[in-house]
């Protein structure tokens, strides 16, 4: 499962969540409140209190989610190794390799405010914190790099920090 952003009321296309990694930094920052508020700031695996357990289970849910619904590799033909579940189309997925939109009724590759592949791929990015690399698995982030965003030209300043640390996940010494 995942959340949804749309708030108490849907849209034509019912209840919709754009980015997946807000919801994924909004658990992880129920995680570290809990570990703060339990005493366990220095040594998190000792924390075993009900609070700190059910934020790593929204956090482990929402993660989870994100890699299933809005990150998409393509299945490579005779490919027996990968274990991914087929949700969209060959065709889809090749085009795309992340969702922008994942609603009730659909999921488009799209966000409010553009429609261009560095927006949809970013916004699913930020905010940038240590849970991106829980996020945005190696694997995962090779292929985004190598398909989408190297391909993209001249970045706008404003988003080439992020694709930077995007792209420290697979390629760190780059």
């Amino acid at each position: 499962g995942h959340s949804y952003a749309s708030g108490l009321f849907p849209f034509g296309n019912g209840k919709s969540q754009e980015s997946s990694s807000e919801a994924v930094n909004c658990y992880y920052g129920a995680y570290l409140w809990s570990l703060v508020r339990n005493g366990a700031g220095n040594s998190p695996e000792k924390d075993t209190s009900p609070q700190t357990d059910f934020a790593r289970l929204l956090l482990s849910f929402e993660v989870t989610g994100a890699q299933t619904y809005w990150h998409m590799i393509p299945q490579i033909p005779g490919d027996k190794t990968t274990t991914r579940p087929k949700i969209y189309s060959d065709s889809f997925v090749r085009t795309n390799y992340m969702v922008g939109n994942v609603g009730m009724n659909d999921a488009i590759c799209s966000t409010w405010f553009g429609t261009e592949p560095l927006y949809v791929h970013m916004i699913n990015f930020l905010p940038v914190t240590t849970a991106a690399g829980e996020l945005f698995l190696k694997e995962y982030a090779t292929i985004e790099y190598k398909n989408v965003l190297s391909t993209i030209g001249e970045i706008d300043t404003a988003w080439r920090g992020f694709v930077i640390a995007n792209h420290a996940i697979s390629d760190p010494l780059s």
